[in-house]
């Protein structure tokens, strides 16, 4: 779940930090996906991805895709391109119709022409969240920490993953818990994600013991040469004791021992509490997706 969007926010994170920021790209994935380009030329592409969700799909049991923009070599700001990102709305209007299903569209903030020929184009698209993204290259100073093991996947630890999971996500206030559809289950999407780490091959979960008790994890996910950040929890009874800045900090020990090129991680933008541990670990914002929700279910 997700794998797409991880595979684009590390491209973006590696171009962004380690060559330009005026580049915004992203590698495509074939499987399950259509990707459609509205331009391109020598200097550069503009794209639309459309892609199935096929695990929350599953867990709602109606189809779930996600829609996000690919761009290379592009300047957000150039006003010439409006026509093509109104031809990407439309492109995505003749996928909904062709498609019964819910949809995820990730806008990227910081190209505004694309919010203009959204809005123009109606109400259908709601608003639901947007999320921001932090990077960061590991150093030779980021340091092994106590109290944390790489991959246990015992039965009994996998049980207080999950227990963890539903205690932390279960009122917490995201996109899926904003919408009436996705809201009934939208703790159950966090655990269902959780689960699907501990099965992916090219994915790792730390987590901080105390004694045989599992008190916080982060989970990680190998792209191209970044690693990414994707999901984490911290269990209500031990809070408030620095554990999650204990596991960023070995998750980035990790990284550099393996040459990762960057180490990034997203949230809701309202989520300030590990932002104020990321930027404590001099993380660095880098991009901001805004999430719009659509359907033709009824």
């Amino acid at each position: 779940m997700k794998r797409s969007y991880i595979d684009q926010k590390n491209r973006l994170a590696e171009n962004i930090f380690l060559h330009s920021p005026s580049i915004v790209s992203q590698e495509i994935e074939k499987k399950s996906s259509s990707y459609h380009f509205l331009t391109s030329s020598n200097t550069h592409k503009i794209g639309v991805r459309w892609y199935n969700i096929e695990n929350l799909s599953i867990l709602y049991q109606f189809p779930i895709f996600g829609i996000s923009f690919c761009f290379d070599h592009v300047d957000p700001f150039d006003e010439s391109l409006y026509p093509f990102y109104q031809d990407a709305i439309a492109y995505i209007q003749t996928l909904a119709k062709n498609q019964k299903g819910y949809y995820i569209l990730r806008v990227p903030k910081e190209f505004p022409f694309i919010k203009s020929a959204l809005i123009e184009k109606g109400p259908e698209y709601t608003y639901m969240d947007s999320t921001i993204c932090y990077g960061i290259i590991p150093q030779a100073s980021h340091l092994p920490q106590k109290n944390v093991s790489k991959n246990n996947s015992t039965p009994a630890t996998k049980t207080m993953l999950r227990k963890i999971t539903e205690e932390s996500f279960q009122n917490y206030e995201s996109h899926y818990s904003l919408s009436p559809l996705l809201r009934p289950l939208s703790a159950e999407v966090y655990i269902e994600w959780i689960d699907t780490l501990s099965r992916a091959d090219n994915s790792a979960i730390y987590t901080h013991m105390d004694s045989s008790t599992v008190t916080g994890f982060i989970a990680t996910v190998d792209s191209l040469s970044s690693t990414d950040i994707v999901l984490n929890a911290v269990s209500p009874h031990f809070r408030q004791r620095g554990i999650y800045e204990v596991l960023c900090k070995h998750v980035l020990h990790d990284s550099f021992q393996k040459s990762v090129s960057v180490v990034t991680v997203s949230t809701q933008i309202h989520n300030l509490s590990v932002q104020k541990v990321w930027q404590k670990l001099h993380f660095q914002p880098f991009h901001v997706f805004d999430l719009y929700h659509f359907h033709n279910l009824s």
